[in-house]
């Protein structure tokens, strides 16, 4: 099965917490890639 995950936050795109998100989701088997971007 395939995931679509939408993050938002509003800290920031190298908040702590969710450079932290970022790192757990890695970790979970099916992730295969995703980006962080920065919207204006």
């Amino acid at each position: 099965m395939r995931y679509k995950i939408l993050v938002t936050n509003d800290d920031g795109y190298e908040a702590k917490g969710l450079l932290a998100l970022v790192k757990a989701l890695k970790e979970i088997e099916g992730v295969k890639k995703f980006k962080i971007i920065k919207l204006n």
